[in-house]
């Protein structure tokens, strides 16, 4: 049974996006409040979604900008 993907971390505030197949392989790109950031297959493309399961106590990913 294919899990749901959603457009960000939670199923309450973010929309349903679709589902990997079962086969497909999935890169985990980080983790956050108990979702995994995860980039996909999809034909020819690759597409990035939240997977429900990654680890519930890491907090969101900290984004580091540089100033020139």
């Amino acid at each position: 049974m294919p899990t749901n993907l959603y457009g960000g971390p939670g199923n309450k505030a973010y929309a349903y996006v679709g589902y990997p197949d079962d086969t497909d392989p999935y890169d985990v790109l980080w983790e956050e409040y108990g979702w995994k950031f995860i980039e996909y297959p999809s034909g020819t493309k690759r597409k990035r979604a939240y997977l429900p399961g990654g680890n519930p106590t890491a907090p969101a990913p900290r984004l580091l900008v540089r100033a020139f």
